[in-house]
């Protein structure tokens, strides 16, 4: 695997209120209990190298994507900063 993408880090944004829009309160799937099922599995396995942020939204509220917004690119700082290290080390 590529050195870069091994030491990427990574981050999964989870809405604990909902995945759609049709999720919300007057909506068809409003109350389906399928989600937190979901969101379980996902916090026993995903792998604990990566980092789990969940936030009590709707998957499509301002807040959860500034949030995520944030998060993309404090990690793609984090990822610029590992590759110009990786590339200042070497000999040409």
């Amino acid at each position: 695997a590529n050195e870069a993408v091994q030491h990427a880090p990574v981050a999964m944004m989870i809405p604990l209120k909902g995945l759609d829009k049709y999720m919300a309160e007057g909506g068809p799937w409003y109350g389906a209990d399928y989600v937190e099922p979901l969101f379980q599995t996902i916090r026993e396995k995903l792998d604990s190298s990566i980092e789990r942020i969940e936030m009590d939204n709707f998957i499509n509220e301002t807040e959860f994507g500034h949030a995520t917004a944030e998060k993309f690119i404090e990690i793609w700082d984090k990822r610029k900063k590992f590759l110009v290290s990786q590339v200042s080390h070497r000999k040409f």
